[in-house]
């Protein structure tokens, strides 16, 4: 159990320390320059040191994280299937959300979308499409993934961390089965690039498509007749392929190779450092406390 423990460096990461992270260090940037576009570049910056950090002190590989192209990796197919379908399920379902909304509280429907517009408007090119898919995949797929992998298993992991990705968003729907389809890209392509690729295409083609509908005036049936065609039409598409390529039971997470077993006997697996040993075997063995959540 030991040596396994020793292999497997997400045992010893704690998720929640990135919210006292960024707690710490966006509170001190807004108070001295509160710009939308500072404090969204301040974040993403934040993370990186953060997942930089944790990489220095566990002993994680990036590059062993991130991945390679195989040969006969199916990265192409998959994304000319999955980006045009993930596109029309998200701008869907945020179009049905508002349009729903409205029917209810006309005012809440257009406070809330003027909130994202705003929000949208803030976004530079460089943020939405070049940052943040390569920060938030490395985040949500990579460390978050691999750390509650460790703690429930794969299967478990892909649902939890594209719920967290969900929340972060107004869109939560659209952004929570975006989380899980990237997730699974990432599992079987072996590599983050494939999702990072997808990410990337997804946000320049949402940013158009928002900037486009900026200057539209939408009427009810445009916001539900529609968005509820797109939305069930994609959505199947992207179940069907989340069915299809779902991980098994016993399906272990990408950083341990193609397959995602962890080998016991793997040379390349990381010793962990001193201090973080003697610190896992202060807590019985480094796991958690029955009971806790480690969010």
């Amino acid at each position: 159990m030991t040596d396994t423990i020793g292999k497997n460096p997400f045992l010893h990461l704690k998720t929640r320390s990135l919210l006292l992270w960024l707690v710490a260090g966006l509170i001190p940037l807004g108070a001295w320059m509160p710009h939308e576009v500072v404090l969204g570049y301040g974040a993403y910056g934040l993370m990186l040191l953060w997942m930089g950090w944790q990489f220095h002190r566990l002993r994680i590989s990036p590059g062993r994280m991130v991945g390679t192209l195989s040969r006969d990796s199916i990265w192409i197919p998959a994304m000319a299937l999955v980006v045009p379908l993930i596109v029309l399920f998200s701008s869907g379902s945020w179009m049905l959300l508002i349009g729903l909304l409205w029917m209810v509280s006309p005012g809440a429907a257009q406070a809330v979308q003027e909130v994202a517009d705003d929000g949208a408007r803030s976004l530079t090119w460089s943020l939405a499409v070049l940052v943040a898919p390569v920060v938030e995949e490395l985040l949500f797929r990579g460390v978050i993934l691999h750390r509650w992998s460790a703690r429930w298993g794969l299967r478990r992991a892909v649902f939890y961390s594209s719920l967290a990705f969900g929340l972060m968003h107004a869109n939560f729907l659209g952004l929570f089965v975006f989380g899980c389809v990237m997730a699974v890209l990432y599992i079987r392509s072996g590599t983050l690039i494939v999702p990072i690729l997808c990410h990337a295409l997804n946000n320049l083609i949402g940013t158009v498509l928002l900037d486009a509908s900026m200057e539209q005036e939408w009427s009810l049936s445009a916001l539900l007749l529609t968005p509820a065609g797109l939305t069930l039409v994609s959505g199947g598409g992207l179940l069907l392929f989340l069915r299809k390529n779902w991980p098994r039971a016993d399906e272990g997470a990408p950083y341990f190779g193609r397959g995602g077993t962890l080998d016991e006997n793997d040379e390349s697996a990381v010793d962990l450092p001193g201090d973080v040993q003697d610190d896992a075997a202060s807590r019985g063995g480094g796991e958690d406390e029955p009971g806790s959540v480690d969010h």
